[in-house]
């Protein structure tokens, strides 16, 4: 289930490459895996004459990579990104974050499932002169519209292979997380508080 795919509408600063690799490590467990092209090349008869060797790194424990994506979760279910599920063909175990550069130059939607993390990223290719997204009233559109562009790429490739984004599966709790109750006021764990009289 190690994952990695991009695509994109121009370049930026940061590859969609680069930026959908270093998203997936949280979907990865933790474990970075730099991305790469071919996963095996096999003849006519089916022996493989090429197979692509993972190098992963752990760069995060799985805790924290697992903590990361299940804040990410709530992007989609409580964040203006909710819009994405009325865009989706299919319903995924999904982690996003949305981004937008300064001056509304850029649109990034990273989302990962518990087997694929897709990237899309609309900006100019132009290193002349900067040009911005239109959106005067904040309406959010140009973002809009690159989750859109992100759901047509996630169903189109649903269709080809409905087991591509692993929407049976979950991302799955590891071990060793604790949760506790804390006071919204304070941050602070309940307990028992004793006034100088």
């Amino acid at each position: 289930n190690k994952q990695f795919g991009a695509f994109s509408l121009g370049t930026t600063d940061v590859t969609v490459a680069e930026q959908t690799n270093a998203f997936a490590t949280f979907a990865n467990h933790g474990d970075f895996i730099p991305h790469y092209l071919i996963e095996k090349i096999e003849d006519v008869d089916g022996n493989i004459i090429y197979e692509h060797e993972h190098e992963a790194r752990e760069v995060f424990s799985d805790q924290t990579a697992y903590l990361t994506l299940d804040i990410l979760r709530d992007v989609v279910d409580l964040g203006f990104s909710n819009r994405i599920t009325n865009y989706l063909n299919f319903n995924p175990d999904l982690a996003a974050k949305t981004g937008t550069s300064d001056k509304n130059t850029d649109y990034w939607f990273i989302g990962s499932t518990p087997t694929v993390t897709l990237s899309s990223w609309v900006g100019y290719n132009n290193k002349y002169e900067t040009h911005a997204f239109y959106d005067p009233y904040f309406t959010g559109w140009p973002s809009l519209n690159n989750m859109q562009y992100w759901s047509l790429i996630a169903n189109k490739v649903h269709a080809v292979n409905p087991e591509t984004f692993g929407i049976d599966q979950i991302h799955q709790r590891p071990g060793g997380l604790v949760e506790k109750s804390v006071v919204a006021s304070t941050g602070t764990l309940p307990g028992k508080v004793t006034i100088p009289g």
